[in-house]
């Protein structure tokens, strides 16, 4: 195929870019809230209290995400063809965002564990289809040099959404909220906090405490925050077909792209690559607060105050890398990431603040390694939406960004697994939580290596983009 010159898309407005950013604010309440700050421990407590043992129910946690990132990856790419054939991305956003709302509230009414399990399934696959449409709008709202900028933009604008997710569990339990009850190293329930000397209990008298609000309040929070990104406006393409004539031309036009991706050489290094990394990504964004606590030994506030830091971090790199990736294209943009990202897994498996004689070298470390952590997070989202929009051949942006979601949700799906499984048998093997995150880095370390070698074998093709060429390249 021919290169194709794009046509001159219309600059940008501030006030439209900000609207448009609202809804990364409003579904990163859900991501950061209930996928980052909830689950593992929801889980892990309601499980425990309807009879499981610790690591049955931190597995169960895990596979949850791992079902739902499943069923999305299986669906994704033909809602990029869908979001391609329809022409417009914004009312299909809108939509998923309702039921992604609607599922999470309802869980605080259901205190039943698989219950729970099957609707935060339901949450997070239409979280994850709202998250694709909601990317392909990116090259419908700006110009071809502002595509970093203006994700950047929005990537910073939606870690608002953590603060908002942090502030709500960090102030449940000051308004008459219980808090939950901690768990010893060994996964046995306390009655108090353990510097206060608690004592076992019976698994039945395990409290959810704030990690049961959390569903309702961060549902409603999404609710209100979204509502500005009804006002965005995109640049459409509707034509005048059918829904079933959609779907059909959506499906044709997906089993050619499916062959197109796979012979591909750079989509393809890039998909390995990325199916690599985000794995990592994903499974510390859902592993943040356990391991604050269950393998750095933090405890009271300061695994909150430790993530604060690491949105603080997301804020303000991101931004950051928004102009780095314009200028020097995304390929650079990862190597950064990537840099941080392995930094950041040294200090996770040495940390340790309850070591007598380095405890306070420790602490100081890990809030150095939340800053960069929470920056290369954000970048991450940065680097990849750009790459995929340069590899991608014009009129089937949404298709490859299906593609870029499904091998990252599988991916994730197969690593958070393998992550919970690692904690599950360590612990049971070693009989320390700890130890069992430790080994759960090291194997995190590892694939991020892997993955970040086959992301620099993808040719930079970022000047030829900025000239006006679209992918295949020559």
């Amino acid at each position: 195929m021919a290169n194709i010159t794009a046509p001159i898309n219309k600059r940008s407005t501030r006030g439209n870019i900000l609207l448009w950013s609202m809804y990364d604010l409003a579904n990163t309440v859900f991501s950061m809230g209930i996928v980052s700050l909830t689950v593992i421990k929801f889980f892990t407590l309601l499980g425990m209290q309807q009879g499981l043992s610790w690591s049955e129910s931190n597995f169960l946690a895990g596979l949850a995400g791992s079902i739902s990132t499943i069923f999305v990856a299986l669906t994704i790419p033909f809602m990029g063809a869908l979001s391609d054939k329809s022409g417009e991305r914004k009312s299909k956003v809108v939509l998923l965002g309702v039921l992604c709302i609607l599922t999470t509230g309802i869980v605080y009414f259901f205190v039943n564990f698989w219950i729970a399990f099957f609707l935060f399934i339901i949450a997070n696959i239409t979280y994850q289809w709202g998250n694709l449409f909601y990317d392909a709008m990116i090259p419908h709202i700006c110009a071809e040099d502002e595509i970093g900028k203006v994700s950047a933009t929005g990537v910073a604008i939606g870690y608002v959404g953590s603060f908002i997710a942090i502030a709500i569990l960090f102030i449940l339990p000051f308004v008459g909220i219980l808090d939950h009850t901690p768990l010893r190293e060994d996964g046995v329930p306390l009655s108090a906090p353990i510097e206060e000397g608690g004592m076992p209990i019976s698994f039945d008298q395990i409290v959810l405490g704030e990690f049961q609000w959390m569903w309702l309040i961060c549902a409603l929070a999404f609710l209100i925050t979204a509502i500005p990104f009804l006002w965005v406006t995109e640049r459409t393409k509707k034509e005048p077909h059918s829904t079933s004539s959609v779907l059909k031309s959506a499906f044709s036009e997906l089993k050619i792209t499916t062959r197109e991706v796979v012979t591909y050489r750079d989509m393809l290094f890039f998909m390995i690559g990325w199916i690599l990394t985000v794995d990592v990504v994903n499974t510390i964004i859902a592993y943040m607060l356990p391991a604050a606590e269950d393998a750095w030994g933090l405890s009271g506030t300061m695994p909150l105050i430790l993530i604060f830091v690491g949105v603080i971090g997301a804020s303000v790199l991101t931004l950051a890398i928004g102009p780095v990736s314009d200028k020097q294209g995304p390929k650079m943009a990862f190597l950064i990431v990537g840099v941080g990202y392995l930094f950041t897994l040294v200090i996770a498996v040495l940390a340790d603040t309850n070591d007598p004689s380095l405890g306070g070298v420790w602490l100081v470390l890990l809030f150095i390694a939340a800053l960069i952590i929470g920056g290369a997070q954000g970048s991450t989202w940065v680097a990849n939406r750009q790459m995929v929009i340069e590899l991608a051949p014009e009129d089937k942006v949404g298709q490859y960004f299906g593609f870029s979601k499904l091998v990252s949700k599988g991916g994730s799906a197969i690593g958070m697994s393998i992550f919970a499984a690692v904690l599950s048998i360590t612990q049971e093997i070693t009989g320390s939580i700890p130890t069992s995150y430790r080994v759960g880095f090291i194997v995190l370390g590892v694939i991020y290596i892997i993955g970040l070698i086959f992301l620099m074998l993808v040719k930079d093709h970022h000047k030829d983009y900025l000239a006006g060429k679209r992918a295949p390249f020559d």
